[in-house]
């Protein structure tokens, strides 16, 4: 109701052109939507924005939201909602409850809540329900080790403003994290800490405190006085006049046309928005949207009988620190990350460790992954035939990237093949596309046609189709020039002039030699490289011939197309230089007409809730990651092996001629949208 009332009041003051001091700090009200409302509170735009830098400096990525639904809760949630987003995280549940919400709904909501994947959770509402509400996560062991409680500043000014708070509410709410609109410390402040200590205790007999919002409330009073010398040292006087525009027009009861317009309302106005003085809560001065500069909060861990400072969060640099804000505002603001720090904080369960902030929920589904079980080339992925697991180069990539997520995936492999040959990753895809398979990760090729089923990460291997021919060496004699000359002449030539030619031959000098010969071509069995040669190429698929084994590439070379071999070899580039540098006696040259890469590939489900988890497993983010660390590098390894060996001269014949492609491929693993 209070916040339904400042809108109410908002509109009247803007009506009656009356400046309007507020304490209100919902986000939604604005001097844009009311040009009078001056608010002397930080906004929850700010607040919201610390909860989600404490959230990202942590390092987790979902968090759930329980509000007091009504404008306060939902409109504090949506401004985190965004604040997150800016940040790459997200809110992954909202449940609000109503003010009079019974003790035992309260309890039903935590039992949902405790079903759910995130363990960190954002508690905005007010002290009666925030109360009730850690008092029922105690019975349900919510504020145990792995949970991590953030409450907005309702927490902070509850137990500011009272001085004894019973002991088993504090129990209650050990390790929960609070935030507190930042006071800087003066002389002024304490002498009023002091006074109020004084006439609390001589007229209500108590001992209450001072709040932040209790210093924004002192200084607001002063700056009305200090706007109103101003507006009557400038000639300002109070007139009202009546106005026939200024009527009810929702038929109210409000009565609008019996009221009366502040004739010098904007030069009030004014006059308040140009104040500039040091009061009780720190510099007070407006910005021309109307709300106070520099607001900044205190981040408080609640231990033992009392709170601890664990840092700072300043809208000047909008980063965590463990310097006062006051102290930066001398100093160009300084938004490194790497400038953030927060004391050590103690958690719920008494442990310094930090929650990794998930759980795997109580209904989670396991993922089922695809997985080529291939017969050749196993060093990209295939069954381990002695412990059943699936291994290989694009596994690790895979795992690799899980690594590096701050929440847990359930999955299994699923081996695709039989393991005799090589199987068909188009029907792979199609599984995919079916829901046969959550996903799918391997050495799968993303072409025209799978992009329109499915969506594949961020690409981990440079590739492309490449021709692999036989090549014959000849050798020319570089002293050849000497012939003319007898031994008693003499010859002098620069260094230059002495060359070492070592030239290389094949039939197959171009894509167009490939296309118009009748010799057949050879490709790896289950390789998109065969329809690509049919309806791409124009190839007869008479020619092509299905090879199973880098022994069936090597014997084919050799017999050549004259004795049932092949004339070349039509396969991707990470296949031929795996075949080159274990092959060593048969060097090839071989040549690349179309771009490509290697990833990994996911369905893009419709429906998140059913297998949510896998779109962030095969998240394109982590692979690039991946890629921009020494993940990739490490992993490898045995792809640099073929370079070494060619470096060495054990395959110096190996040639790449770059002919223009037509169209491009990736390496991925796969998922599809439905």
């Amino acid at each position: 109701m209070l916040y339904y009332c400042s809108y109410i009041i908002s509109f009247v003051a803007n009506e009656l052109r009356v400046p309007l001091m507020s304490f209100a700090s919902d986000a939604t009200l604005s001097s844009i939507q009311f040009p009078f409302f001056v608010r002397t509170v930080p906004s929850d735009l700010y607040q919201m924005e610390a909860v989600a830098a404490v959230v990202d400096y942590y390092q987790w990525k979902i968090v759930t939201a329980i509000y007091i639904d009504d404008d306060y809760g939902r409109n504090g949630i949506a401004a985190l909602d965004d604040a997150l987003t800016a940040r790459r995280c997200k809110i992954s549940y909202k449940i609000g409850f109503a003010a009079n919400t019974r003790r035992s709904d309260l309890l039903n909501l935590l039992v949902t809540v405790s079903n759910m994947e995130s363990r960190v959770i954002v508690l905005h509402t007010r002290a009666e329900q925030g109360f009730q509400l850690f008092s029922l996560a105690n019975r349900l062991n919510m504020m145990g080790n792995g949970y991590v409680w953030i409450a907005t500043d309702w927490l902070s000014s509850y137990l500011d403003a009272n001085s004894s708070v019973p002991a088993e509410i504090l129990y209650g709410m050990q390790g929960v994290l609070t935030l507190r609109a930042h006071i800087p410390k003066s002389m002024m402040k304490s002498n009023l800490v002091s006074k109020w200590g004084s006439l609390s205790k001589k007229y209500n007999h108590s001992d209450l405190h001072i709040n932040a919002y209790g210093f924004y409330v002192y200084d607001s009073v002063w700056t009305v006085a200090r706007a109103l010398d101003a507006f009557f040292d400038d000639g300002g006087s109070i007139s009202f006049s009546n106005d026939s525009r200024l009527h009810d027009e929702t038929g109210g009861t409000l009565h609008l046309e019996a009221m009366s317009i502040f004739n010098m309302g904007n030069k009030m106005l004014d006059k308040i928005k140009h104040v500039n003085f040091t009061g009780a809560s720190g510099q007070v001065k407006f910005d021309p949207q109307g709300e106070l500069i520099h607001p900044a909060y205190d981040i408080i861990n609640v231990i033992g009988n009392g709170v601890r400072t664990i840092g700072f969060w300043s809208n000047y640099t909008r980063l965590l620190s463990i310097v006062h804000p006051e102290d930066l505002y001398s100093k160009p603001p300084n938004t490194s990350l790497a400038n953030q720090r927060l004391y050590d904080v103690i958690w719920p369960g008494q442990t310094s460790h930090k929650p990794r902030g998930w759980a795997f929920p109580f209904n989670a589904k396991e993922l089922k992954i695809g997985v080529p079980n291939r017969f050749s080339f196993k060093e990209f992925v295939t069954k381990d035939n002695v412990t059943g697991s699936m291994k290989g180069y694009c596994v690790d990539v895979f795992t690799q990237a899980l690594a590096l997520l701050p929440y847990p995936v359930t999955y299994k492999f699923v081996p695709f093949g039989s393991g005799t040959e090589n199987p068909h990753y188009d029907n792979l895809v199609q599984m995919v596309e079916d829901n046969e398979f959550d996903g799918a990760i391997g050495d799968i090729a993303i072409t025209m046609n799978r992009t329109k089923a499915i969506d594949f990460t961020q690409p981990f291997i440079e590739t492309g189709l490449v021709i692999l021919a036989p090549v014959k060496k000849h050798i020319t004699n570089s002293w050849a020039f000497l012939q003319p000359f007898t031994l008693e002449m003499c010859y002098t030539a620069s260094l230059t002039s002495i060359l070492t030619v070592q030239q290389l031959d094949t039939s197959i000098k171009g894509l167009d030699d490939l296309k118009s010969s009748d010799y057949p071509i050879g490709f790896q069995v289950g390789s998109f490289a065969e329809e690509y040669m049919v309806k791409e190429l124009n190839i007869s698929r008479s020619r092509l011939k299905a090879l199973g084994s880098p022994e069936e590439y090597a014997e084919n070379l050799k017999l050549g197309p004259k004795k049932g071999g092949v004339m070349a070899i039509v396969d991707e580039r990470p296949y031929v230089e795996l075949f080159l540098s274990n092959i060593l006696q048969d060097c090839g040259c071989w040549l690349r007409f179309h771009q490509q890469r290697m990833g990994l590939c996911r369905p893009v489900y419709r429906n998140p809730s059913t297998v949510g988890e896998w779109r962030t497993a095969a998240d394109p983010r982590q692979v690039a990651q991946d890629r921009a660390t020494a993940h990739l590098t490490t992993l490898s390894l045995w792809t640099r092996t073929s370079s070494v060996l060619r470096a060495s001269g054990a395959c110096s014949s190996s040639v790449v001629w770059h002919v223009s492609s037509h169209c491009s491929f990736t390496f991925a693993s796969c998922y599809a949208d439905f």
